[in-house]
């Protein structure tokens, strides 16, 4: 299955039609030669999709890295790791704290992970009495409480 270039909102349901169609009972081959964006939201379905067919036996390959413009990204934000695939980094990791939360597979307690997010949106809220204290406390308050019940309920 060749990946399109731009997994966006609008391209975001028709992206999931075709994960749902690349799978018709055999191996699955997902080649990145094209992908060139891909939002927070399709970077969740690629994930998640990934890991079910990996749940059920299958076994999915992923071609084209190399030739991927946006390989550095993916692997930043661990979509490659959280899918089981090994591919060398070419750039040097940073603190990715008040500037971006990767994607991370929701199995565990997400205090942290809600503490993470609302720190991007509301930097230095945390600390008692600053200006964006409420905004933190809400936004970490909405992610912990879908987190939870993603965990708990899917």
């Amino acid at each position: 299955m060749r990946l399109p270039a731009q997994i966006n909102a609008d391209g975001l349901l028709p992206f999931i039609s075709q994960l749902g169609n690349a799978r018709t009972g055999g191996d699955v081959e997902l080649d990145f030669t094209a992908l060139r964006r891909v939002t927070p939201a399709g970077l969740v379905a690629l994930s998640s999709t990934v890991n079910l067919w990996k749940s059920t036996g299958c076994d999915v390959r992923f071609r084209g890295l190399v030739d991927c413009p946006i390989t550095g990204y993916l692997q930043r934000m661990d979509l490659l790791k959280i899918c089981g695939v090994e591919h060398p980094e070419e750039f040097v990791r940073h603190n990715a704290k008040g500037r971006f939360v990767p994607v991370r597979s929701v199995e565990h307690p997400v205090d942290d992970m809600g503490n993470d997010i609302a720190g991007c949106l509301a930097p230095g809220g945390d600390e008692w009495g600053h200006p964006n204290c409420d905004l933190y406390d809400l936004s970490w308050y909405v992610l912990t409480e879908t987190g939870n019940n993603i965990r708990q309920h899917s």
